[in-house]
This record gives C-alpha cells, sequence and structure tokens, in this order.
C-alpha cells in the first residue's frame, strides 16, 4: 500500500501477502509485516551509516518444506562498505552468537 505521500507503509515481499488484522481501539486496518528491509534500507538513505534488526517475519505464502509462515530474521546494512566487509560482520555475528549460547 502506497500512501499519498509517496512512501510505503506496507513492506512486501516475493509471493507473500501480509496477514491482516483490524483494530477497533484505532480504527484501523494492521499487517503483520513480511520484512524489515524496506524500513532499513530507508534509514540509510536518511543518513543512518549501519542499521540492523533481529525480529519476526510473517509471510503467507504456503507452508511446505521451505516455507515457514513465521520466522526470525538478522539483516544489518552498513553505508560505503563492500562484499569484504559485509562479509566479515556476517562472519562476527555467527562468532558471537555460537560463543554465547551456553
Amino acid at each position: 500500500m502506497i500512501t499519498k505521500n509517496g512512501s510505503n507503509k506496507l513492506a512486501g515481499g516475493a509471493v507473500a501477502e501480509p496477514f491482516k488484522t483490524y483494530s477497533n481501539s484505532l480504527n484501523l486496518s494492521l499487517y503483520l509485516r513480511i520484512a524489515p528491509e524496506l524500513f532499513l534500507k530507508q534509514a540509510i538513505v536518511g543518513g543512518l551509516d549501519k542499521v540492523y534488526e533481529i525480529g519476526k517475519s510473517f509471510r503467507n505464502e504456503g507452508i511446505d518444506a521451505t516455507h515457514n509462515p513465521e520466522f526470525t530474521t538478522c539483516e544489518f546494512y552498513e553505508a560505503y562498505s563492500d562484499y569484504n566487509k559485509l562479509m566479515t560482520t556476517t562472519q562476527e555475528i555467527f562468532k558471537d552468537i555460537l560463543n554465547n549460547l551456553y
């Protein structure tokens, strides 16, 4: 859904349809988000150098061995970084996770 000022208030992705609900208190349709990357990319374009999010995503595109409707993602973006820097950051994240499991 695109608002009057051109911003996207409903994150989409692939063939996924959002889970929709309605808030009686707010008199507003609400959606469980499909993916965080649109908002993270907007933050980078808006001037932040680094952004990340660990959070739940919900996709309504069926359930099978390759599709789970609810999952946790970790996404990060860093301005002025190349592929090598992003790979190093990813490796550091995994090392920290594994070192802190127990």
